[in-house]
């Protein structure tokens, strides 16, 4: 079936993959961004899949809000080809589940695009690899980005999402003095297909155990939950409000503190259970979003399919501290010394293992003393992680100098110091693993 208002990309990449199938179509679509009163538009849909050659990366776009329908029925088309070739396809998506099929369901109901063209769509397999990330790790957090990078995926566009919906929206509404398409944007959405298939290709061969979501990260969600619900305990009108339906709220607001305090005293989350959502009809401005909070925490799964406790457990591990360091846009490290049992000549913040009954802050302060003969002042905590060996839970610790004029290496545990910019740190050699994403996760950029 052929679709004059589509305009077509192919290209046929020499790439082998050794596990996937060509019963695979992954996909990934790309839509101008929506604004008021203004319903996005899909103008973008790519297509890619393995063949004898390699991958076959297919394109369709528009430029026209009017030739949408067309769209959708070329990529309906093409879904339709794909299962008469191999009866047991499926598409693979990131977050499909949650974005790319829900919109294309809508744009077949908006354009009425009845059987048999829709049909396809109930008759095809889907795997959505943003859900098979959390299904093996339990952790909602990730991005497709994040996943090109776990898996050793380096891009050659540039291009981000975000610029490339206000590209296609200045072309939808008419702007500028081309309505053609740049390639980079056809390059950018040809790597997003091709990438799911590298992706699906090296699935089994990647650990993901230490991506799992851990439960310092899963508290801080529990806390934040626990936080909200409180203070709009605290405020209900009565006036709007009946009284029993307040008193629910307010139990709940206090069993939640209650239940989140006792996973503080046992430093795990084992056996925990979130307490239902109140029964009855409360009205303030923050019940919404207590609710989302409340219904994201649940679709976290606590327990493996066998069992097993799911989340990554650092709460109860031993401690240490880093010292963050700054001036002036830089920031303060360390290449610690060839001696060193742990991390010996890697780059990274000062710091250490806490002593006892010592606070990460005055640890902070004492291995900065100790390692580089500075006087700091502890400002506030930062964020916490794993050392890259998983033994230490590390806090980060926000430090000022005043004087740095004595600052002089200890040899026996530093053999070098540099003050980086967010760029110097992506190019320092010999690294602590891990340290890169930490420090962006933490300080962000520029620090």
């Amino acid at each position: 079936m052929d679709f004059p208002e589509v305009q077509v990309f192919q290209e046929q990449s020499p790439a082998r993959l050794e596990r996937v199938d060509a019963a695979a179509l992954a996909f990934d679509l790309e839509m101008a961004n929506s604004f008021q009163n203004s319903a996005p538009v899909v103008c973008m849909i790519g297509l890619g899949r393995v063949n004898q050659e390699g991958c076959l990366t297919e394109i369709g776009s528009i430029t026209r809000r009017a030739d949408e329908p067309a769209l959708i029925r070329w990529f309906l088309s093409r879904v339709a080809d794909h299962l008469a070739q191999h009866p047991g396809g499926r598409l693979i998506s990131f977050s499909g589940t949650d974005n790319d099929l829900p919109w294309i369901r809508e744009r077949i109901s908006t354009h009425g695009i009845g059987e048999p063209e829709s049909a396809v769509l109930s008759r095809v397999g889907h795997l959505d690899l943003k859900t098979a990330f959390y299904q093996r790790t339990f952790n909602p957090h990730i991005s497709l980005k994040g996943l090109e990078s776990l898996f050793g995926i380096e891009r050659d566009s540039a291009m981000q999402s975000r610029k490339v919906s206000y590209i296609l929206t200045d072309i939808i509404r008419g702007r500028g003095t081309s309505q053609e398409i740049p390639s980079r944007i056809f390059e950018y959405l040809r790597e997003d297909v091709y990438h799911l298939l590298v992706i699906l290709d090296r699935w089994e061969t990647v650990n993901l155990d230490h991506q799992r979501l851990t439960d310092e990260e899963y508290r801080e969600m529990v806390a934040s939950l626990a936080r909200v619900a409180k203070k709009t305990a605290g405020s209900l009108d009565g006036s709007r409000n009946k009284k029993p339906d307040m008193e629910t709220f307010r139990q709940f607001a206090a069993q939640l503190e209650q239940t989140l305090a006792a996973a503080d005293r046992a430093e795990n989350f084992r056996g925990f259970q979130l307490p239902p959502w109140p029964e009855g009809r409360i009205h303030h401005p923050e019940v919404d979003r207590i609710r989302k909070k409340h219904t994201r925490l649940q679709e976290i799964q606590l327990n493996g399919s066998n069992g097993d406790f799911g989340l990554r457990e650092i709460l109860g591990k031993p401690k240490g501290a880093l010292a963050v360091v700054r001036q002036e846009g830089k920031l303060l490290v360390i290449r610690r010394a060839e001696g060193l049992s742990r991390a010996p000549g890697r780059w990274g913040l000062p710091g250490g293992v806490l002593e006892k009954e010592e606070t990460p802050e005055a640890a902070a302060v004492r291995e900065l003393r100790e390692e580089l003969n500075l006087e700091g002042t502890a400002v506030r905590p930062l964020g916490t992680s794993l050392s890259f060996s998983g033994e230490y839970r590390m806090f980060w610790v926000d430090v000022t100098v005043e004087d740095l004029s004595g600052l002089t290496p200890n040899p026996k545990e530093v053999s070098d110091v540099r003050w980086v910019t967010p760029q110097e740190l992506e190019e320092l050699d010999s690294l602590i693993p891990g340290a890169r994403e930490q420090v962006s996760r933490i300080l962000g950029k520029p620090w």
